[in-house]
């Protein structure tokens, strides 16, 4: 065969290969384009296209946080925002409360069984290393529920808040918290030399303090207020301290990847802010007792 021939050959199967090649391309670009537009959606996005915003909550009620009313609604703080955020968003809002601890709500959101975590969390660091934290929506103050007999027989000179901490901190006192929460690692962080009591039940650590199995418990002054406003009889037997140098922010919680998400949670808390409503939700629940007979 001669070179002209050769190179006619040569040109047809070149001309053939670039015709199937895009043969090839055109019939499977629709599938790639929709491959990459669905890569490219955020979480916004797949939230908007399913209508529904998925929040996971603690499973039981914890006043005026989330709790239900006469009604039997779900009522308070957090169910509110996430409502209003679903609202902003356009679209409907379900719950998801079957985590019985609040370490198993972060747990839940990390694994993608919800979009948003609103359950009066913590945004310690341990936690961020699974999730992202939005901007604080409000701040409490960690608490102490003292038995005041031991107090006073143990540490009669420790008087003053201040005092009573320094005490605190000491081989074999036993301090009650409730586990999977975020004040096992303030206990620890604080009072390393004393002993933590795990406990599920608040109401059963409260009694163990009362009956002096435990000298003291330390939680959120939410907590305590509600079960002192339920037992005014509390202070004769228990001395609350707040501690007003211990901060606990809590805040909305998202799934690592979802960084559009966390930036349109951030404006959002920061516009609520700025235009009071977040102050007015707050005082609402937390300044007033109305919601305790609705």
């Amino acid at each position: 065969m001669n070179r002209p021939v050769l190179l006619q050959w040569f040109r047809r199967f070149a001309v053939a290969g670039v015709v199937w090649c895009w043969v090839l391309l055109s019939a499977g670009s629709p599938a790639w384009a929709e491959g990459t537009a669905a890569n490219n959606l955020t979480e916004l996005d797949h939230i908007k296209q399913k209508g529904r915003l998925e929040v996971v909550m603690f499973f039981e009620d914890v006043p005026p946080f989330f709790m239900h009313n006469r009604q039997g609604g779900l009522v308070g703080i957090d169910p509110q925002l996430a409502q209003d955020i679903a609202e902003k968003l356009g679209v409907e809002v379900s719950f998801n409360r079957q985590p019985q601890t609040f370490d198993a709500v972060i747990d839940r959101l990390r694994l993608g069984d919800a979009d948003i975590a609103i359950s009066l969390l913590s945004d310690t660091l341990n936690r961020a290393l699974q999730v992202n934290f939005s901007e604080e929506y409000v701040v409490l103050r960690q608490t102490l529920l003292v038995n005041r007999l031991q107090l006073a027989q143990r540490f009669p000179k420790a008087q003053t808040n201040d005092e009573i901490r320094v005490q605190l901190n000491q081989g074999g006192l036993k301090i009650g918290v409730i586990e999977g929460t975020s004040y096992v690692d303030f206990l620890k962080a604080d009072y390393p030399l004393a002993t933590p009591v795990l406990y599920s039940d608040f109401k059963r650590m409260i009694r163990d303090v009362e009956t002096g199995d435990l000298f003291a418990l330390l939680y959120d002054e939410l907590e305590v207020l509600n079960w002192r406003y339920d037992h005014p009889d509390i202070g004769l037997r228990l001395k609350m301290v707040l501690l007003g140098d211990r901060k606990d922010t809590i805040a909305i919680a998202v799934n690592r990847q979802d960084k559009e998400l966390l930036a349109w949670l951030n404006l959002y808390l920061a516009k609520i802010r700025n235009d009071g409503s977040l102050d007015r939700l707050i005082k609402t629940y937390l300044e007033k007792s109305d919601w305790r007979t609705q």
